[in-house]
């Protein structure tokens, strides 16, 4: 179905304006996916409530609002707009899904959204089976969180809250830590387990004490040269793929 819109009062144009805030997505269980990637990867895995664009889309059969370019520029999140988004629901996970996975992703008070969405692209290409937000982790449906996550938004499990991380144990994950005090080189650890939960912390701070207090093993990654630290997002994907390898020689 197609439907024209040209007055910013229409209720779908309200709804859409009120999606930017995190607030109004969770109230709604709704997140907006922008650009054409975006919007094929959603119509392939998140099942769109509606599609907005300026052309009709003719990949998607179900409900879609047809605006002005003009229009739609003052909806969008992007410096050029491609003249589509979809409105998705939120996925919901079943908490199963940790009690049977084998590699999970730890993000703890990453204040970055491209950091978030680049890590849960990430995890899915190392194929990590879940992804915990803890501590201030900034909000998942972050439309540049979502542009970062180029689709994995869609299809990678992510559960949010610190409870998820204490129940690791209980599902018999290791929880490694990347961290400096009393770390162990990524490269010359002790095999991690057959479960392992890694945990990658702030930008700026790290992993908090709170956190590295319930770790099972501490790791660092070796610096060559006066680098000092890596970006989050690239320090998941070392470990990460590390972390992989080591489950796959277990096989």
């Amino acid at each position: 179905m197609i439907q024209y819109i040209k007055s910013t009062e229409n209720r779908i144009i309200k709804l859409v304006k009120h999606l930017s805030k995190k607030g109004e997505r969770d109230k709604n269980s709704l997140f907006i996916a922008e650009g054409v990637r975006l919007v094929r990867e959603a119509i392939a895995d998140g099942k769109p409530e509606f599609i907005l664009t300026t052309s009709p889309c003719k990949d998607f059969v179900g409900t879609q609002y047809i605006v002005s370019d003009e229009l739609f520029e003052k909806l969008s999140d992007t410096r050029t707009p491609q003249g589509i988004m979809a409105l998705c629901p939120m996925p919901r996970w079943d908490e199963g899904i940790l009690c049977s996975a084998r590699l999970v992703l730890v993000c703890e008070n990453i204040s970055d959204p491209g950091n978030l969405g680049t890590m849960l692209r990430t995890a899915e290409a190392a194929g990590a089976d879940a992804v915990i937000l803890a501590g201030n982790t900034v909000d998942l449906y972050n439309p540049k969180t979502v542009r970062s996550t180029m689709g994995s938004v869609f299809r990678v499990p992510v559960f949010v809250g610190d409870t998820y991380v204490d129940k690791l144990g209980e599902y018999g994950f290791t929880l490694a830590v990347t961290c400096l005090d009393g770390a162990i080189d990524l490269y010359k650890a002790e095999t991690v387990g057959k479960k392992v939960a890694l945990a990658i912390g702030s930008e700026a701070h790290g992993i908090s004490k709170a956190l590295e207090n319930k770790a099972d093993l501490k790791i660092k990654i070796p610096m060559w040269g006066k680098v000092e630290s890596l970006n989050a997002a690239i320090a998941a994907s070392v470990c990460l793929y590390e972390c992989r390898r080591r489950l796959e020689s277990q096989e």
